[in-house]
């Protein structure tokens, strides 16, 4: 599960745990809700993107879907 701002504590962990879920956060963070342009937000990922990389994007914005 990705937590929500990517904030978690030990409860956040406990109850994945007991999901079954692990928690999964990103290195490459898109920043797509800061300009909701889709050339910046491309830039933005190809320019700090290496192999293995999880980059967060958000499919509310049309810029990003």
């Amino acid at each position: 599960m990705r937590p929500p701002y990517g904030a978690w504590n030990d409860d956040v962990r406990n109850v994945a745990a007991k999901r079954g879920e692990a928690i999964i956060l990103w290195n490459v963070d898109s920043e797509d809700w800061k300009s909701l342009d889709a050339k910046k937000t491309t830039s933005t990922v190809v320019n700090n993107v290496s192999a293995g990389s999880i980059v967060l994007m958000h499919s509310i914005y049309a810029s990003t879907v």
